[in-house]
């Protein structure tokens, strides 16, 4: 079984990679039983993009969730399809029926499929599956435990077919653009032994993989894991009010630390700031209030920078 703090965030960089692509082939893999509709029966489904690339889906049986494998070329579909186990291989979706759209028209949005999970067990059903979306307003669902909550195995359905509960979260495509490719926000001296917590570094990407890298006293910590997609379109929202990365110039009090926070992609530019005193500025007090908080609940509390003022935001932490 793959490791809970690596598929996660290696699904959403898969999911991601559909935008754009248009699908020529969903095929199961292995033997079906004869009495089965093979778009939702047991056993691990191959998605073909026109570019020759692909991916694997299959199920996370412990944990409820989707495993999205990248295919990145026509040598790793092969070597998938051609695997014993994988024989024979048999088409999903009649081009007639009613998901046949998925083999005409690109995707243009991916949604991440979830269901409430236990608070003693936030992994489980994080990611049932994910939702594609084509510019004509078609979509279909593709995971597990999709039309029964129980019952795990890969299925392609249409959204209708999906059981209440569910919960749909846009990750990239139409309508998600987070403004960034990548956030860097550091603060904190690991060279002053007054301060509390040292050196923080956190670095977030556009689909809300985090590594949160903290040096205190000679000591070096990494955590990783994934921020709410909310929590990202709150933060640029605050980006874009406080003009980022136009930024005021304020008087740095003696022994005060910085604030550094660099941004690549939409919003591109550098800010250094005061540690005290920003949160009065408009964009940037709800901006830094963000991130602060992603690096306290990242840090699972060791590093109370500041209040953390969001609900919980962060799965799949890992202290590496």
């Amino acid at each position: 079984m793959s490791d809970i703090h690596d598929y996660l965030p290696r699904n959403r960089r898969a999911a991601a990679r559909f935008v754009g692509r248009r699908l020529r082939a969903v095929d199961r893999l292995g033997a079906i039983p004869d009495d089965e509709e093979p778009r939702l029966t047991w056993g691990p489904l191959l998605m073909v993009a026109d570019d020759d690339t692909g991916w694997l889906l299959d199920v996370d049986e412990g944990r409820s969730n989707l495993l999205l494998f990248d295919l990145d070329g026509p040598a790793r579909v092969a070597e998938m399809a051609d695997r014993p186990e994988h024989r024979p291989r048999t088409p999903v979706l009649p081009p007639d029926g009613p998901l046949g759209f998925l083999l005409r028209e690109p995707i243009a949005g991916v949604d991440l499929v979830g269901r409430p999970g236990d608070p003693d067990h936030p992994h489980f059903h994080a990611m049932n599956g994910i939702r594609l979306r084509t510019a004509s307003g078609n979509a279909a669902v593709v995971g597990t435990h999709l039309e029964d909550p129980r019952i795990p195995g890969t299925s392609v359905l249409l959204p209708a077919e999906v059981t209440a509960g569910a919960v749909f979260t846009p990750l990239a495509g139409d309508g998600t653009g987070t403004g960034f490719d990548r956030i860097e926000y550091g603060s904190g001296n690991d060279q002053d032994p007054g301060d509390p917590f040292g050196r923080t570094v956190l670095t977030l990407d556009s689909l809300g993989v985090a590594r949160l890298d903290n040096d205190h006293v000679g000591r070096h910590r990494t955590w990783t894991g994934v921020v709410d997609p909310a929590m990202l379109a709150r933060l640029t929202t605050a980006l874009r009010e406080a003009g980022y990365p136009a930024a005021p110039r304020l008087p740095v009090p003696a022994g005060s630390s910085l604030r550094s926070l660099s941004v690549s992609g939409e919003l591109a530019g550098r800010v250094l700031l005061p540690w005290h005193g920003v949160s009065g500025l408009p964009g940037y007090g709800e901006a830094f209030a963000v991130l602060d908080s992603v690096v306290h609940q990242l840090s699972r509390g060791e590093l109370p920078v500041a209040p953390d003022v969001l609900p919980p935001s962060v799965l799949d932490i890992h202290e590496h």
